[in-house]
């Protein structure tokens, strides 16, 4: 028998409030420098817990209006 996890992360909020900078980060000019988004920051702790072979499916959506 197989066990999963499901995982639902959502921003919600104003146009122009940062949702997408939340959920995906942004490189910065200097290149050195990184801002992780949450989404990045999820699937890395996923793959240092867990060393196994396992699937990995995700999705993404946007609900307009």
């Amino acid at each position: 028998m197989e066990k999963g996890v499901n995982l639902s992360i959502m921003a919600y909020g104003a146009t122009n409030s940062g949702k997408t900078y939340t959920i995906f980060g942004k490189k910065s000019e200097d290149e050195n420098v990184v801002v992780s988004g949450i989404s990045y920051l999820t699937f890395k702790k996923v793959f240092e817990k867990y060393s196994k072979d396992f699937n990995l499916n995700f999705s993404f959506v946007q609900i307009y209006n």
